[in-house]
């Protein structure tokens, strides 16, 4: 059995944030990043459209890139102290998924990451909260997928979380979001979009579902990203809309990511031949980071790029393309 999940509401087009006053609840926790969004401020209306809800509202800001163990037990301490039924993050790839990890030790203080850092092992949420996300890049699509990675610098490793748990609820893609992006954000968001729709398209575990969204989505980059790089805004509302699934292929460039080695090699086995030439090179990078951190046991994922071979990968992305008729 295969299962296809996405958030149950996603919003879309230049000014949906105003989405945020028909939440239903009593308390939203708004979790955020640098300050981008403060400076621009789209924090402000956030936190006005919640107020407009009826809701309390209270901040968690200045979660760092890559988020840190600290930064998500600081926040999970900070909800069960406020109580919120809404968890909203706002900002990139960072901050949201710091507080999809934030949700779970919200709701079970006593779970650990090395609990949740088994694939598909989450306890059930939403006994407490229900959790919004608003992106503000084009890159991860972690508003619509069942993904979070996690770092823990003390010990040098990144946790890759995944469960349809995490998925969002309620995911808010507005586009005047991203019209202050810097061209080079624009430029390395969009490539990450890219890679990831082609992962999704050449994974052994693609389906009916999925193969539409990241068909279109790898059309919508080449079509929009060179004109968002050069500042036409209304390609970059049409670039924001990238959104695709992709599933397990991302879940293997995590493991190996977080250099969970023995994980890596099952989930590479079950996967097989379904990463792109774009994700060799990642593999190989974190592969030999890997040798290095991890000893002995990590040559054997070193030798087991053979699982992604850049040959029998294209032959089956053309074979695919063909067939399709793109």
């Amino acid at each position: 059995m295969a299962r296809f999940t996405l958030p149950r509401d996603i919003y879309h087009g230049k000014g949906c944030l105003e989405e945020l006053k028909n939440l239903k609840g009593k308390k939203a926790i708004l979790v955020v990043g640098g300050g981008s969004m403060k400076r621009q401020g789209f924090l402000d209306k956030a936190v006005n459209y919640l107020k407009e809800a009826g809701m309390e509202v209270q901040l968690f800001e200045g979660v760092e890139p890559d988020p840190s163990v600290e930064t998500v037990m600081k926040g999970a301490e900070a909800m069960r102290a406020f109580g919120p039924d809404w968890i909203v993050a706002m900002g990139g790839g960072s901050p949201i998924d710091a507080a999809k990890a934030m949700w779970a030790f919200y709701e079970y203080p006593d779970v650990t990451f090395e609990d949740l850092c088994i694939p598909f092992n989450f306890p059930e949420l939403r006994q407490k909260a229900k959790f919004a996300a608003i992106p503000s890049t084009s890159g991860t699509a972690t508003e619509v997928t069942a993904f979070s990675v996690i770092t823990d610098y003390a010990k040098g490793i990144k946790y890759p979380l995944a469960d349809f748990n995490i998925t969002p609820d309620v995911a808010i893609v507005d586009s005047e979001l991203v019209e202050a992006l810097p061209a080079h954000q624009v430029a390395y968001t969009g490539m990450d979009a890219l890679t990831h729709a082609i992962e999704a398209y050449v994974s052994t575990l693609n389906c009916a579902y999925t193969d539409p969204l990241a068909i279109q989505a790898i059309e919508m980059v080449f079509d929009y990203l060179p004109a968002s790089f050069k500042g036409n805004m209304e390609a970059r509302a049409q670039a924001k809309m990238i959104r695709v699934s992709p599933q397990k292929a991302r879940l293997v460039v995590d493991l190996v990511r977080g250099k969970q080695v023995k994980e890596a090699l099952g989930m590479l086995e079950y996967v097989n031949k379904s990463a792109t030439p774009a994700i060799i090179k990642v593999v190989k990078s974190a592969a030999q980071n890997a040798v290095y951190n991890e000893g002995a046991e990590a040559e054997k994922l070193y030798i087991k790029e053979i699982y992604v071979d850049e040959g029998p990968t294209l032959k089956r992305f053309a074979a695919r393309a063909k067939g399709s008729g793109t």
